[in-house]
């Protein structure tokens, strides 16, 4: 699973999720769930939930500050990193680099684990597009400090899909 600190319309919460082709399990503040999930444009989800289904769409995800409409209602997301506790990751300072994807697709390798250490031009990931698979480099020299992506987790253009320090 994957763990975020997160602020909700300015409220904190834990966050644990994982993504398994599509079925999906999230911990949130201790309370379990378990949905599916489809995809059938970029931004807009389908939320698959025992006989329920919700639509929520989902926008500004490169900055890690995210509008998620559902219901009816919008809700203001960040993720907060939880090393250096603040929210965002496209300027973190001195030594600190998100590497992205420029491209929607499918994660289909990855190529280092968290405390690897990383030299500038290495491959990270590879992601799937349009059945060509593209390495994706570390534009500079660090250690992996966290992965946000998972093999078979599908990504869109710009998603952080892990930090270097």
């Amino acid at each position: 699973m994957i763990r975020y600190d997160t602020q909700i319309d300015g409220r904190s919460s834990v966050v644990e999720y994982e993504d398994r082709n599509g079925k999906c399990a999230a911990v949130v503040d201790g309370r379990r769930y378990e949905f599916e999930v489809a995809k059938p444009e970029p931004g807009a989800y389908q939320i698959f939930t025992g006989n329920s289904v919700h639509s929520a769409n989902v926008s500004g995800r490169s900055s890690d500050k995210l509008v998620v409409r559902i219901r009816g209602r919008e809700y203001s997301v960040s993720l907060i990193d939880r090393k250096h506790r603040r929210a965002g990751m496209d300027s973190h300072g001195e030594g600190l680099q998100s590497v992205v994807s420029p491209m929607p697709g499918k994660v289909v390798k990855l190529l280092c684990a968290v405390g690897d250490e990383i030299s500038a031009g290495q491959g990270v990931i590879v992601v799937e597009a349009m059945k060509m698979q593209n390495e994706i480099k570390s534009s500079g020299a660090g250690s992996v400090i966290e992965i946000r992506v998972a093999e078979g987790y599908t990504v869109e253009a710009g998603e952080v899909l892990l930090v270097i320090e």
